[in-house]
């Protein structure tokens, strides 16, 4: 999410390469992105701990957020990966 100038929140959207863009301006110009590869492989979301208290999922049904987590649903083609060790270049 981001927010205006006027402080409302809206969500932006990125796929495939406009998100690996997204995260390239969130890091500042600066590469981050680790090499992985996957091409037609579909796995669950692994969620982190805290995930009830984003605006994505807070008030997400229990019954996707099962299917999410538990069913092979995400579509995953990429060579390229954000990973938990690349946070210093988002300021966390």
């Amino acid at each position: 999410m981001e927010m205006n100038e006027q402080g409302d929140y809206f969500p932006l959207w990125g796929t495939c390469l406009g998100f690996e863009l997204l995260t390239y301006l969130a890091a500042g110009g600066r590469e981050h992105r680790a090499h992985c590869f996957s091409t037609s492989q579909a796995l669950p979301l692994e969620f982190k701990d805290d995930f009830r208290t984003s605006r994505m999922f807070r008030n997400a049904p229990d019954s996707v957020v099962d299917i999410l987590k538990n069913e092979a649903v995400t579509a995953n083609f990429h060579q390229y990966c954000v990973t938990e060790k690349v946070k210093n270049y988002f300021g966390a």
